[in-house]
């Protein structure tokens, strides 16, 4: 698609950066884009400093986390 790096996305104005993130989130909520292991671990709130610090400390461990609230 081509949204981002400063630069509109070349189907633009069909599609801008907004859509496209509306459309790729609504697709991994109901399961039609998966992307398991991108994002991982995903946490309680209690448990966001802790990841924090974790990849903080050791960067080659922990690529991404979510936090879930």
């Amino acid at each position: 698609h081509g949204c981002g790096w400063g630069h509109p996305p070349r189907d633009y104005p069909g599609w801008d950066a907004k859509r496209a993130d509306e459309t790729i989130m609504g697709m991994m909520r109901r399961k039609i884009l998966v992307a398991k292991g991108l994002i991982h671990p995903l946490v309680g709130i209690d448990e966001g400093q802790r990841v924090f610090t974790q990849m903080r400390d050791a960067p080659d461990e922990l690529l991404k986390y979510a936090v879930a609230f």
